[in-house]
């Protein structure tokens, strides 16, 4: 679960380091600040920390808007991911891992 974890943080800050320029810098200081409280505290808190940093959410919607095969492999790649998620869920398993 750790590897989980550096990974969603690695992605996270490639993704901040991106889109530096491109989004207001107070919005890419208070992300990266925290990330780096969250990386501080490792007990598989990165996901939910994640998940409500919308500067990354910007920084990915400028990131998509450049390259059309990219935006077509997410949105396939986010709509399978649903259709599992969605599967096992109605069968009783947890997803939320």
């Amino acid at each position: 679960m750790n590897a989980v974890h550096m990974g969603v943080f690695l992605a996270s800050l490639s993704l901040l380091i991106f889109s530096w320029r491109k989004i207001p810098y107070a919005y890419a200081v208070w992300t990266l600040l925290i990330l780096m409280i969250s990386f501080g505290d490792w007990r598989g808190v990165m996901g939910r920390a994640v998940a409500v940093l919308f500067p990354l959410f910007i920084a990915a919607a400028i990131a998509l808007s450049q390259n059309e095969k990219l935006y077509r492999a997410v949105v396939f790649a986010s709509t399978l991911l649903l259709a599992l998620f969605a599967v096992a869920f109605s069968h009783g398993y947890w997803v939320a891992g």
